[in-house]
């Protein structure tokens, strides 16, 4: 695998969500809970961001989309960088009543190199395999799949934008659960807290939101959901990236909506 196509990988695995961190620092987290609150978004609905760094040169953009299909959400993440050209598109199942993962698929390229990984959720394990060039990436025991432990109250890391959604939004309120990051082939405890409520602008529109600290060990990344149902994600920090939300479409293959975004004022 040449090293060009490892680095625009991991950069597009940052994206979601970093969960790099020494496990040494989950022992100052509280003990894991179930984070689900509340599931406030409709059976479709697909939000589009555009991604800036922190001079607001745009670099590609985002697409999460949520279809209910039974008892089951299928959630679809897709990012499309500009510079090198590349596509990551991520399907997770998950449970509707509670967001436990079921299954999971990713598929990336760009003009040279392709990466597909698929996981089985089954209990407090996900098996794994991963494709890269149409080679199997084999474990150090020369398995083609590696089961992987996820612990109590885990979820997958790529259902993070519905999961962090779905917590119950009050000052300074906090909650600590397992997110598995099925590529990495690894688990790892957040923690998520309620700093306040800020007036937020995106490309669509103004927005009074709640402001929410991610912290996967020490690193820190800042999400903000709108106050009003169903409390959109509007912005996404993963310095020196950013997600801003441009639009909303509430049904297969119909036109954006015009989102209410409130009556707060950006300094």
């Amino acid at each position: 695998m040449r090293s060009r196509w490892r680095e625009s990988m991991f950069a597009v695995c940052a994206l979601v969500i970093v969960l790099v961190v020494a496990c040494s620092e989950e022992s100052e987290f509280p003990d894991a809970s179930d984070p689900v609150s509340a599931m406030p978004w409709p059976d479709y609905e697909l939000t589009r961001y555009t991604i800036t760094d922190q001079t607001d040169e745009v670099l590609g953009s985002v697409e999460f989309e949520i279809v209910r299909q039974g008892e089951e959400y299928t959630l679809r993440v897709l990012f499309l960088l500009d510079a090198p050209p590349l596509r990551d598109e991520t399907m997770v199942r998950v449970r509707a009543d509670s967001l436990e993962p079921i299954g999971y698929e990713r598929r990336a390229s760009d003009d040279e190199d392709q990466l597909e990984v698929t996981g089985s959720y089954s209990g407090d394990t996900v098996i794994v395999r991963i494709v890269e060039n149409g080679i199997v990436r084999v474990a150090e025991n020369g398995e083609e799949e590696v089961e992987v432990e996820t612990g109590e109250f885990a979820f997958d890391n790529d259902s993070s934008a519905w999961l962090w959604r779905s917590i119950a939004f009050d000052q300074d309120a906090q909650v600590v659960y397992r997110s598995v990051n099925v590529p990495q082939r690894r688990s790892q405890l957040v923690r998520l807290r309620v700093r306040g409520q800020d007036c937020v602008a995106v490309p669509a529109g103004h927005f009074l939101a709640w402001q929410v600290e991610v912290r996967p060990g020490l690193d820190r990344q800042t999400v903000w959901y709108a106050v009003e149902d169903p409390q959109l994600l509007i912005r996404w920090d993963q310095e020196p990236r950013r997600f801003l939300l441009r639009e909303v479409v509430t049904a297969r293959g119909g036109d954006p909506i015009a989102v209410e975004s409130g009556s707060c004022a950006v300094p």
